[in-house]
């Protein structure tokens, strides 16, 4: 699991792909936005929320992601993993009074790794019989390859349900 920070960045250029060292924050959430179009393991994206009197049922809701797999951590302990929807995941029994610290770790492919790069702008799938061939120019320049924007694309939520 990776938490975003102050690291090293991978970024398209004309012609392959260059690397740098990141000293500020970039406001995008996509894997590739934040220098890591290749990594294939966890993101962690993490917010706090303050809640006085537990009541009710707490559920971490996704609205916009992608990836394998989210997991979803409270408190540092696993709540479940949401992988289909409704994208949500129940937390009820993980919510404290005071703050909570919530955590959802999102799991990208190998997909930007492995490729193919150069078998069009359509996802597709990624076996054996499809590295056989490869463009007759070679490999692609790194502003043509296609990837998959993997990550959080809009912070997630704690809704909390209250029957009456």
């Amino acid at each position: 699991v990776r938490e975003i920070g102050n690291q090293f960045l991978v970024s398209r250029s004309h012609s392959s792909f260059t690397f740098s060292f990141r000293y500020d924050s970039i406001p995008h959430h996509k894997f590739i936005y934040l220098g890591y179009p290749f990594y294939a393991a966890g993101v962690c994206y993490k917010q706090k929320f303050n809640i006085e009197r537990p009541a009710g049922r707490y559920l971490v809701e996704l609205d916009k992601w992608y990836g394998s797999v989210a997991e979803v951590i409270v408190n540092g302990k696993s709540g479940g993993y949401i992988a289909y929807k409704p994208w949500q995941c129940d937390v009820t029994d993980l919510i404290k009074a005071g703050t909570n610290t919530v955590e959802v770790v999102i799991i990208g492919t190998l997909k930007n790794t492995l490729g193919p790069h150069h078998a069009g702008k359509g996802l597709g799938s990624a076996w054996p019989g499809v590295f056989q061939q490869g463009p007759e120019t070679g490999p692609p320049a790194g502003k043509d390859y296609h990837t998959v924007d993997y990550g959080l694309f809009k912070p997630f939520v704690l809704r909390q349900i209250v029957e009456q």
